[in-house]
């Protein structure tokens, strides 16, 4: 069996924030041979990790649990406890979006009670803020971390990009990092943490706190952005020569312009998942705001929804009488349904009285509204039927391929 590294570096790590993002992230720390604890406001949570269950459909984390000797006894029920015992913080609990732009309440009350620990038990901490937040926010936090702590607690703002399903690999071969701040020492000493932990050589951005936001917000509007056009040529080659192959052969062609590049321009749905929607919509407020034109991420996001109403007049055109949804999440490996393309396609086929919906996807299971088919008795049901689109998101659906009545198609060309 293979076992973890011994531990090969000196600072101690704790997480505050043990959800699908936190969990992970304590996870790789652990794998990369750093000795790290978790906190989390949900003594619940806290008690079923313990006992060694992991909560979450996330790859590679039961593995880390079951090879850690020490699992069961890094986690801790109080913030003070985690202050005594770590040298740096990362902080990754909910930002929830509010009005289009992120809600900070609950990352001002962690950071209050960190710093207030911090001040009470005479230790400096330097605390990493992971959490998405808005352009002119961690200036803000940082204030009021340094007043509340008498200075002992040190901002950092470094925002991960990681996407639910692959979160443990992403932490560890990210392709670049931004790190925020004023305090130069803070700075470096995540820098010097980062460059252990990863398995990669990213490139590294020193940057003020309000450059490191809007630097987040703007790369992953940039490559919504990218979806967004890619998807509006493929829906315009398809409909003039009726294949989506002919799409993304187009696509392949114009991404081979070095310019352009073919990441991230696949023809295929809508983009969804608990960042890319509301980075672009954040984006948009900001900019407003500050009286720049939002037009582009506006369009993006414009374009994006249209493609729910465009398969769901494709279906209607085409005469089906059910449909298969292959894998709802919003992508492959996580359970995470919200901004879901599936989702809001069968939303959109409720309202066509001609359609039945099914659903099957093996990490997803409970699915309100949507009937679910079983492997085993698919093929039986959907023999009642004329004809049967199975759209194939990820996962496999086992259907019987040779049967004239279902129709297979990969969304992703």
């Amino acid at each position: 069996m293979r076992k973890m590294p011994q531990y090969v570096n000196n600072e101690k790590i704790g997480i505050v924030g043990l959800g699908k993002l936190g969990l992970p992230m304590l996870s790789a720390f652990i794998s990369r041979g750093f000795d790290a604890y978790g906190y989390d406001k949900n003594p619940d949570l806290i008690t079923v990790l313990r006992k060694g269950e992991i909560p979450y459909a996330e790859p590679g984390l039961k593995e880390i649990t079951v090879l850690d000797n020490l699992w069961q006894s890094r986690f801790f029920n109080t913030i003070e406890d985690l202050v005594r015992t770590v040298d740096v913080v990362f902080m990754i609990v909910p930002t929830p979006t509010v009005d289009e732009e992120f809600e900070t309440k609950y990352l001002v009350s962690a950071i209050d009670s960190l710093s207030r620990a911090a001040a009470e038990i005479i230790k400096n901490i330097v605390c990493v803020i992971t959490s998405t937040v808005n352009p002119g926010d961690t200036e803000k936090i940082a204030a009021l971390a340094g007043d509340l702590s008498g200075g002992r607690v040190s901002i950092v703002y470094s925002p991960e990009f990681i996407a639910l399903g692959s979160v443990l690999e992403d932490m560890l071969h990210p392709d670049l990092v931004l790190l925020g701040g004023s305090n130069s020492d803070s700075v470096d000493k995540i820098f010097s943490i980062y460059s252990r932990l990863y398995k990669t050589y990213p490139e590294f951005h020193r940057l003020s706190y309000f450059e490191a936001e809007t630097a987040k917000i703007a790369i992953n509007t940039f490559v919504t952005t990218k979806i967004s056009f890619a998807n509006t040529i493929g829906m315009f080659v398809e409909k003039s020569s009726g294949s989506r192959e002919s799409g993304q052969r187009v696509l392949n062609a114009v991404g081979g312009d070095s310019r352009i590049g073919r990441k991230y321009f696949k023809y295929g749905v809508s983009y969804g998942g608990p960042c890319f929607p509301r980075d672009n919509r954040a984006l948009a407020s900001h900019l407003a705001k500050s009286g720049v034109c939002n037009d582009l991420p506006i369009a993006t996001d414009k374009v994006n929804e249209s493609l729910v109403e465009y398969w769901r007049c494709k279906i209607a055109d085409q005469k089906y009488d059910a449909v298969v949804l292959g894998g709802v999440a919003y992508k492959q490996g996580t359970d995470f349904l919200e901004e879901s393309f599936m989702l809001k396609l069968a939303r959109k086929l409720k309202g066509l009285e001609e359609i039945s919906t099914y659903y099957y996807d093996d990490i997803a299971l409970e699915v309100q509204d949507i009937q679910k088919i079983c492997k085993l008795s698919q093929d039986r049901v959907l023999a009642g039927y004329k004809k049967v689109l199975v759209l194939h998101n990820h996962g496999v659906v086992q259907v019987d391929h040779s049967a004239e009545n279902i129709h297979l198609i990969n969304v992703w060309s």
